[in-house]
């Protein structure tokens, strides 16, 4: 007999909340602490994973408003020790649907300046980056990422740098947890 009352109530529950637009829509803004692992030139047998170098950037930080269909973002990241690595970007997002577990495609574009061991000169690698996502985001406002994104990156090995020589394919991991308001 308590079956049919929790059934009624669970559907009373779900159907109130298809009046409610997606929470994408009403909450516009975002912002995620969001850690991420970086793969510098992966397939050049340089180092480990994925034939690659691979560094964490443990201090991220992405903030992002919705503009049309698309959630505009910039990102910043950091490693602060003696080997120290920034990141800042600029992405987009477009969401392939607007529910509580969404995919989206994502486009990076940014620099990150690192300096290789303490007294070696500050070097800025440029990269462009596109891959897939997903954010799982709660009526609450609370917010979970994930991507991997992949493209260029300029990563020229010492003084004698070339811009057309020293592009490689390098990636990114980003887990992030935050909110939407």
């Amino acid at each position: 007999m308590m079956f049919v009352p929790g059934v009624l109530v669970a559907f009373a529950l779900v159907s109130a909340d298809l009046d409610r637009p997606p929470v994408r829509e009403e909450l516009a803004t975002g912002a995620w602490f969001e850690p991420l692992l970086r793969f510098h030139a992966i397939g050049s047998g340089r180092a480990d994973v994925l034939g690659s170098d691979a560094s964490p950037l443990p201090l991220g930080i992405e903030v992002g408003h919705r503009v049309g269909p698309a959630f505009v973002s910039v990102s910043l990241a950091d490693l602060p020790i003696d080997a120290r690595q920034t990141l800042a970007a600029a992405g987009v997002r477009v969401y392939h649907g607007t529910g509580l577990a969404a995919t989206y495609l994502a486009a990076q574009v940014g620099a990150i300046r690192e300096r290789i061991r303490e007294g070696s000169p500050l070097v800025v690698n440029p990269f462009a980056m596109l891959g897939p996502g997903l954010e799982l985001a709660l009526r609450g406002g609370f917010s979970a990422t994930a991507d991997f994104l992949i493209g260029a990156e300029n990563r020229g090995d010492g003084p004698e740098r070339s811009w057309t020589s020293s592009w490689h394919l390098s990636g990114l991991f980003r887990l992030g947890v935050g909110a939407r308001f």
